[in-house]
């Protein structure tokens, strides 16, 4: 049930991000600029999980994490600290991952230029890679059912 209410806040965000490209259907530099914000924000969250796996949490993140036991509890599993890069919890971000890592991947596949097709595919190696040390399950199981939503839509061209 829990997976449930978690899939459900975050389906929402998709739904309002496709609301968003009709809306930007007409005005093009409009979507390039937030769909190229929107890779940044995937970069830098994505470079702040694996900052915080290599290089440790700040100070002030190590502050808040111990300053509650049951918080502690929940990101300290199975010997090691789950990440949660910018994000309240390493779920929210793992989902996040999992999502950028398949708008990547979208856009790697579509009519893009060789050069941008090695930076969607580095920035999709990246969240994938961050994805992981998020440590939940349900962000795993988002990437083949995002791969399969994808052919779903390609395969239908109206």
């Amino acid at each position: 049930m829990a997976w449930l209410y978690t899939v459900r806040s975050v389906a929402l965000q998709q739904v309002v991000f496709f609301i968003a490209i009709y809306a930007f259907r007409h005005n093009r530099r409009a979507l390039m600029i937030l769909l190229k914000s929107l890779l940044l924000l995937g970069f830098v969250y994505a470079a702040y999980g694996l900052k915080q796996e290599y290089l440790g949490l700040s100070s002030w993140e190590e502050t808040w994490l111990y300053s509650d036991p049951k918080r502690f509890e929940l990101m300290f599993q199975w010997g090691r600290l789950r990440i949660a890069s910018l994000c309240g919890d390493p779920t929210t971000f793992g989902i996040l991952m999992a999502g950028f890592s398949m708008l990547c991947l979208a856009l790697l596949l579509g009519p893009t230029r060789e050069v941008q097709k090695i930076v969607l595919g580095v920035l999709m190696v990246l969240a994938l890679w961050s994805m992981a040390y998020s440590g939940t399950r349900t962000a795993f199981m988002l990437v083949p059912i995002g791969g399969i939503f994808y052919c779903g839509l390609i395969l239908n061209k109206r």
